[in-house]
């Protein structure tokens, strides 16, 4: 064998079968020996006191959420609270349900603090109520979860707030009316909304600085919404109801309250009434639907009851037996029935009142005696 061929050679010395069975072995070795895991090291936090009372050792998860009254803050494993409603407002009865994918809470005593006070304590308490005190008052409610010798901790505290809302619609009503104007189709409502924020120092928050957010039928009203709107005016589309949700925060999100309406709009309703020449028109009680005419003449007024008139006049039209009657000469609501002598007998006397540029109408029949 030349040089060159020894030289190729000595690149690739033969290995040895002792070494190729070492390293066979090697390999079997670290292929099937079993795997182990180190338990969780024991916590050595102290447990004979409420988490409420350690707070200031707690890692906030997260920071005060501008949809949420509540800042949250935990500690330990990851557990899961559910707090019903999100936004708990001033005297209102609050949920808390837990959950968790690394404790097993049903094998677990639960402790739970209102303010520093343990409440209850037991096996499986994943579920705690309480109710919040007056608006700008925040309390803080604890929970301590023990597994073995795995601890979990949160706190929550909860600063509510609360704002009420107030609708109004555009409809017609009598002046002697006590009861809201109903809602119409086409009506406009007008939503105003009354926050009762306080702040840590006791004082109320004015409305114009609170942020408000509006939505309809669980869309952002973009435009509507911002910094002092806390009124909302929304046309009424057909005889489909309507949710109306409002959020309002202070600025920095510390406080939040959030409240919501359901609108629904009914038909017009017309309404006659016997007008007195000395007393008026005796509102106390409605006639229909029949009306015995026992003098020689009556005046009836009618009243459309929820009809939207969009800023223009109504449309009445009065009709006796099928036949167009003359309106009264100073009321287009108010007209004269009178009988013939010796005449006896019935008469349907029918109203129309229309709304043209909004295509409602509201119909009404009476019918009247005379003569009996």
């Amino acid at each position: 064998m030349d040089r060159k061929s020894q030289k190729q050679t000595s690149r690739f010395p033969t290995r040895s079968p002792f070494l190729l069975l070492a390293s066979f072995l090697l390999l079997i070795t670290l292929t099937f020996s079993p795997l182990t895991f180190s338990p969780p090291s024991p916590s050595t936090k102290a447990t004979s006191y409420p988490p409420c009372c350690r707070a200031g050792k707690l890692t906030p998860t997260s920071s005060p959420s501008l949809a949420h009254a509540y800042t949250e803050i935990s500690e330990g494993p990851e557990v899961i609270a559910k707090i019903t409603p999100e936004s708990p407002g001033a005297n209102t009865d609050v949920e808390i349900v837990l959950q968790s994918f690394s404790i097993d809470l049903d094998d677990a005593v639960i402790a739970w603090y209102e303010d520093g006070v343990k409440k209850i304590e037991g096996p499986a308490r994943k579920t705690y109520t309480f109710r919040t005190g007056q608006a700008g008052k925040s309390m803080r409610v604890a929970v301590t979860i023990t597994w073995g010798t795995i601890i979990a901790e949160k706190v929550f505290v909860v600063n509510p707030a609360d704002v009420d809302l107030v609708w109004e619609a555009s409809t017609y009503t009598p002046a002697i009316y006590k009861g809201k104007a109903p809602i119409s189709p086409g009506s406009t409502v007008l939503i105003t909304a009354i926050p009762s924020f306080v702040s840590e120092a006791g004082g109320k928050l004015p409305a114009s600085d609170l942020v408000y957010t509006w939505e309809r039928d669980f869309s952002t009203l973009h435009s509507q919404s911002g910094k002092g709107k806390r009124t909302l005016a929304i046309e009424m589309k057909g005889r489909s109801e309507t949710t109306v949700k409002l959020s309002v925060r202070e600025a920095s999100g510390a406080l939040s309250a959030s409240n919501k309406i359901i609108l629904r709009p009914t038909n017009p309703v017309l309404r006659f009434y016997e007008e007195h020449p000395l007393l008026g028109t005796k509102y106390e009680r409605a006639l229909g639907p029949n009306f015995v005419l026992r003098s020689e003449e009556n005046t009836l007024r009618t009243e459309p009851y929820g009809m939207y008139s969009s800023g223009e006049p109504l449309m009445y039209k009065w009709l006796v037996d099928g036949r167009d009657a003359i309106e009264h000469q100073e009321s287009r609501n108010l007209i004269t029935v009178r009988k013939e002598k010796e005449s006896k007998g019935r008469s349907t006397l029918s109203l129309t009142v229309s709304n043209p540029s909004k295509f409602l109408t509201v119909l009404g029949q009476l019918i009247v005696s005379f003569g009996e």
